[in-house]
């Protein structure tokens, strides 16, 4: 049998639903041949091998493929994988580059193996933080294919991530507006304060990533007869019930449920931390169910056969988003809360909790979703508990005397305009220095070389590694001023900010985004930290600077309202929470004894 006739023959075998068939075919061809073609075989039984499931097998297969070939590349595209898939990083690396380096010397590969490979270790580079050779991958692979939308996502949003300015940078073949399209929701909300951007590239997002999904149609929320009462019963699904940035929003609230009306369950595929904030979390529901290892349809059955009232989405369209789940309808109410600050577009999810500073009237009309409106900040700001790890400013490398301005944003957050500002700053209060994250390399070698270039002495910037939470939070106290970035505001960092009583300045914009963070102080009463421009931004951050009893001052009005004021009470935002969600149903509740 040649090696075309065991190709036919085996995918007819196949065909009929006998894979197994079809390897024995192969494995007894193999033993049997003795042909220059056999490592064409042995990939073939490599790829049929995992697409059963039997990786390791598949991994054997292909290196015998290159045992019989060594320069066959598609080989080591697949075993680059399966090291992936192991965790084996280096190796897969190693794979991949050795594949690239036979493909550069073989002109009648098709392309597509080349853009495949590079496109595989610009995700993996992205994965573990080494964002500049992520990037310059896929600048490679846009040079070869600019048709890649999702390519040209991903390069967006690292060029974001480095400070790397422009963020659209020219390349070749990809026009302008085919990398606005392809901006992703969340490098959208950083890029431009647009309510009309950001529903477009959000419905872009979800056309080109969610067309397929299924369409069920909402069903009627639960009644009871006869008076009958019963809890509502109230689910949340995320991948972020732990240390996250939206995880740590919801233990100070979640605590405070009326579990003698409400019944709730986590729906939950978040990692396993292992740190006692998880378990402080999880022990807020009365029901925790990992979905982790559930298919999204099972998900949705198990929401389903929980009988949920109101499902809350906690991801929206932030990473790790699973909207298979919600679109199979498994609840009669959804409802989007924290994960993601900005519309979706998803059809199956009816609502956004709000409130009229972040979300004006004005702007609903660029929202999917139909608001649900707190009469209080959406963030819930609660005093912060006192670490009880002690930071010095010596110890993180602080001058004792300066003051202090900090941004512990992402550094995708910073732009060329805030970052303007920054420096402005920084000229005219000469006793000062910048705090910022040291998230990645190239962002901080670019935010130095920034500061020089607008006349100032990069080492007034200092860099903070990332660290635990104990740590994180006690960090504020060595600052004097937090600023604020726009469009894309501080959100869960703010809460933090202002929860461990250090005042923060920040400029609304248009959107959800860049009004959250003045939601924050203009409920709280600190309109005196809420700019009306940037050129009043820079004033009022000068302003603080200059007067140590000004700054004092906010940090007292701060200090009271953490302290005395019912705004900071999570026991209140539950219950107005509890409320505006008792109102999506018709179920009667009361008390249940």
């Amino acid at each position: 049998m040649t090696l075309a006739e065991l190709v036919s023959l085996a995918a007819m075998v196949g065909g009929t639903g006998d894979a197994a068939g079809a390897v024995r075919l192969y494995r007894d061809w193999l033993a049997r041949e003795d042909t220059s073609s056999k490592y064409f075989a042995w990939f073939n039984l490599g790829v049929m091998l995992a697409e059963q499931g039997d990786h390791d097998g598949a991994a054997n297969a292909y290196r015998a493929a290159l045992a019989d070939n060594p320069s066959f590349a598609q080989a080591r595209i697949n075993l680059g994988r399966w090291h992936e898939d192991a965790g084996q990083v280096d190796a897969a690396i190693s794979e991949w580059l050795a594949a690239l380096a036979l493909l550069s010397t073989q002109p009648e590969a098709p392309a597509a193996y080349s853009v495949m490979t590079l496109n595989n270790l610009g995700r993996l580079w992205e994965q573990q933080h080494d964002y500049a050779s992520a990037e310059s991958v896929l600048s490679q692979s846009l040079a070869i294919d600019p048709a890649q939308p999702d390519v040209i996502q991903h390069w967006v949003h690292l060029r974001q991530k480095q400070c790397a300015w422009p963020v659209y940078a020219a390349i070749p073949g990809v026009s302008s507006h085919a990398m606005l399209m392809a901006t992703s929701p969340l490098a959208m909300l950083g890029l431009h304060d647009d309510p009309a951007l950001q529903l477009s590239a959000a419905q872009s997002f979800v056309l080109r990533k969610f067309s397929d999904l299924p369409v069920v149609p909402a069903h009627a929320p639960a009644t009871m007869g006869d008076g009958a009462q019963r809890k509502l019963r109230l689910g949340y699904l995320g991948g972020n019930l732990c240390v996250h940035a939206v995880g740590l929003l919801l233990a100070d609230v979640l605590e405070h449920q009326d579990r003698e009306r409400f019944e709730s369950h986590a729906f939950c595929y978040s990692p396993e931390d292992g740190t006692a904030y998880r378990q402080r979390l999880l022990a807020c529901f009365d029901h925790v169910h990992r979905v982790n290892r559930l298919s999204d349809a099972q998900a949705a059955e198990l929401i389903t056969a929980c009988g949920i009232d109101v499902l809350i989405d906690l991801h929206g369209l932030s990473d790790g988003v699973r909207p298979a789940i919600l679109a199979r309808r498994p609840a009669p109410v959804q409802v989007g809360w924290l994960g993601f600050i900005g519309t979706t577009t998803l059809p199956f999810i009816d609502h956004l909790i709000a409130d009229r500073f972040a979300l004006p009237e004005s702007q609903r009309m660029y929202y999917s979703e139909s608001p649900l409106y707190l009469s209080r900040s959406v963030l819930p700001l609660v005093p912060r508990t006192k670490p009880t790890q002690t930071v010095t400013r010596d110890a993180v490398g602080l001058p004792d005397k300066a003051f202090v301005f900090a941004c512990l944003n992402n550094t995708y957050k910073i732009n060329p305009e805030v970052f303007r500002c920054w420096m402005q700053i920084l000229q005219d209060v000469p006793e000062s220095v910048l705090w910022l994250v040291d998230d990645n390399a190239p962002a901080t070698k670019h935010l130095r070389a920034a500061a020089a270039q607008h006349g100032v002495d990069s080492s007034r910037l200092i860099f903070a590694p990332r660290a635990p939470v104990n740590e994180y939070l006690a960090r504020f106290t060595c600052a004097d001023l937090f600023l604020d970035t726009w469009p894309y505001n501080a959100g869960s960092t703010a809460c933090d900010a202002l929860g461990m009583g250090l005042p923060l300045l920040t400029l609304p914009g248009k959107t959800f985004v860049s009004r959250m963070a003045g939601s924050l102080l203009h409920h709280a009463g600190l309109e005196e930290l809420i700019a009306t421009s940037a050129d009043d931004y820079v004033a009022r951050a000068i302003a603080l600077g200059e007067g140590s009893e000004r700054i004092q001052s906010v940090r007292r009005e701060l200090a009271y309202v953490l302290t005395s004021h019912e705004f900071a009470d999570p026991c209140t935002y539950m219950r107005e929470m509890e409320t505006l969600l008792s109102r999506l149903t018709s179920l009667p509740l009361g008390r249940v004894a």
